[in-house]
């Protein structure tokens, strides 16, 4: 009766150990459209390509000092004095960069290992084309 009651306990708390144990979600993979990757590798390599790949005037935000003047207001960048971007250089592991996906828009930010610097920069389709339409500079 004894080894019964033991091999029960034993089941018993070995079922509530089992249900109990924490589920390891996997983190939603973001899906990047194969065209967008060909648009994002030429974008970074062809300077004629990038320009013609811009929504200009382009909405975003320069790097602004706290005092700045220009914070809550529009800014709106040119195609002259541009400054042409380059591929991401993760500067020896010291920035990270992440995509995100909503409604056709892909976001990409890129951020210093602190969290206190990033630029962040928006793509979408235009009339078929892969095109920049927001650009915030790196900073704060």
């Amino acid at each position: 009766m004894q080894l019964r009651f033991k091999i029960l306990i034993f089941a018993l708390c070995s079922a509530v150990l089992f249900s109990c144990k924490e589920k390891v979600q996997e983190e939603p993979k973001t899906e990047i459209p194969e065209d967008f990757v060909e648009f994002y590798n030429l974008f970074h390599t062809d300077t004629t390509y990038q320009l013609d790949h811009i929504h200009f005037p382009l909405e975003g935000m320069p790097a602004l000092s706290p005092d700045s003047d220009l914070q809550g207001f529009s800014f709106w960048w040119e195609r002259e004095g541009w400054k042409i971007h380059k591929p991401f250089d993760d500067n020896g592991g010291t920035f990270n960069r992440a995509f995100s996906n909503f409604a056709g828009i892909i976001t990409e930010t890129i951020s210093d290992d602190s969290g206190q610097f990033s630029m962040m920069r928006r793509f979408s389709k235009m009339n078929g084309e892969w095109m920049l339409i927001y650009y915030k500079e790196m900073g704060r």
